[in-house]
């Protein structure tokens, strides 16, 4: 496993016996209303991964849970579709990671929306469409990584070609 060291230089470490079990729901959805689709998904993780073996009498990792390895993961997502017009709003909630190996120091959990809207043209052949995104909606300050923090409230507007 790849973990921080000194100065903040990630090397690999070897991390023993590790034992990893959960389970993962998701769920999808499409229904029509009129000249209007939606899709929903909505998807739940739970994943316990700890050390099951000592390298030492002092070892404070021993069933701890691994580094970076959130046990509670939720996401959801809606898609409107009418048309050339689609309407995508994305969220997740990624749980507290532990950053040191005895799980005595965490990042804290995060919670960080999208939105996207997606106008689609066909042009003879081809096609194109022109994408704005909002992403980190609610602009929450976030870290993925200990002293990296993720940005906050972002747009992208972007053109899309496809030729045949």
């Amino acid at each position: 496993m790849w973990v921080p060291g000194d100065n903040n230089i990630w090397s690999p470490e070897n991390i023993q016996k590790v034992w990893s079990r959960g389970f993962e729901i998701q769920e999808n959805a499409k229904f029509k209303i009129q000249n209007s689709k939606f899709k929903i998904s909505v998807g739940y993780t739970f994943v316990k991964s700890t050390n099951q073996e000592k390298i030492s009498q002092n070892d404070q990792s021993f069933e701890k849970q691994l580094i970076y390895v959130p046990e509670h993961s939720v996401s959801g997502n809606v898609d409107y579709l009418f048309k050339s017009l689609i309407i995508s709003f994305n969220t997740s909630y990624t749980g507290k990671r532990y950053v040191t190996r005895d799980n005595e120091e965490y990042l804290p959990a995060f919670y960080i929306s999208d939105i996207k809207i997606v106008k689609q043209f066909n042009v003879k052949k081809n096609s194109f469409d022109i994408r704005f995104e909002v992403n980190n909606l609610w602009d929450a300050e976030y870290q993925a990584i200990e002293y990296y923090p993720m940005p906050g409230r972002n747009y992208r507007l972007s053109v899309n070609f496809n030729i045949e």
